[in-house]
């Protein structure tokens, strides 16, 4: 398991500040914090990305568009 400053992987400072932060404020660990997100995304993927593509869009969801 991953502990707060003990690193692997390559995330950016800025990107593992946020996370520690998101889980702080909810007051749960880094690894349940992120476990739930990952639980999330899986169950329910987001259809749109931060850039307004369609990213997770499956071909017949698209094709309706």
């Amino acid at each position: 398991m991953l502990r707060v400053g003990e690193s692997k992987n390559d995330l950016k400072p800025v990107v593992e500040a946020r996370l520690i932060a998101q889980a702080a404020a909810k007051g749960v660990s880094i690894e349940i914090y992120l476990e739930s997100v990952i639980e999330d995304l899986l169950i329910s993927p987001p259809l749109l990305s931060s850039m307004g593509g369609c990213k997770y869009l499956s071909s017949s969801q698209s094709e309706r568009s």
